[in-house]
This record gives C-alpha cells, structure tokens and sequence, in this order.
C-alpha cells in the first residue's frame, strides 16, 4: 500500500462528509439526509456563475492535460477516492429521496424560484 493510499484513507476517517463541487446540488442533498435536515436548510441561489464553464469545452491540449494529470496525480487520487464513495452512499439512498422529496432538489428549487419571482 502506497503512502499516497495510505494517506487518503486516513482522511477518509478524519472526515464524516466531503461534498463534491462537481456533485454540489447532489452532495448537499446527501448531507440534508445525514443531518435530518429539512430543503430550507440547504436552500441556495447562485448568485455568480458562468454559464458555459464546462470541462467538455475545454481548450487545452491533449498534452496539456496529461502534464497536468501528472503533476497533480495525488489531487487525483484524492478526487477520485471520494468521488468512488460519493457514488456508494449516493446510489444507495438516492432513489429513495427522490421518491420522498418527490422530484429532490430541482423541484423544490423551482417552487421556490416560483414563489419569490
């Protein structure tokens, strides 16, 4: 076991909740759920975002890229650890929020846009 490995598996246990900017909205429903927190609790409007800041749309270069892959292999080690148990625990009670909240997040979202608009 490599101390990369080692190291975040330690972070694992030192931390009970990592939210994922690339899983923002899923991760905070995740954290309502492990808090017992209600939707309001979570409730947000983004107020500054670029619209078209996707990854898919990205300008850099195939080499590019790897140099920065390699350069940052333990950033994606970390990523990719936490994205792995991210998709665990999400897949196991994500269906049965959905069919609770009926429609999660994106619905309560556009009920309150609704109400405040």
């Amino acid at each position: 076991v490599s101390t990369q490995s080692t190291g975040i598996a330690d972070l694992a246990q030192e931390f009970d909740f990592v939210l994922l900017t690339d899983y923002f909205d899923e991760s905070l429903v995740l954290l309502k759920e492990q808090m017992g927190w209600e939707f309001q609790d979570i409730f947000f409007m983004k107020r500054y975002y670029t619209v078209d800041r996707s990854r898919k749309d990205s300008k850099l270069s195939q080499k590019t890229v790897d140099l920065i892959l390699k350069y940052n292999v333990v950033d994606v080690q970390l990523y990719e650890f936490f994205l792995k148990s991210f998709k665990m625990k999400s897949s196991s009670i994500w269906r049965r929020i959905i069919e609770k909240e009926n429609g999660g997040i994106s619905t309560f979202k556009t009920r309150i846009r609704k109400s405040v608009l």
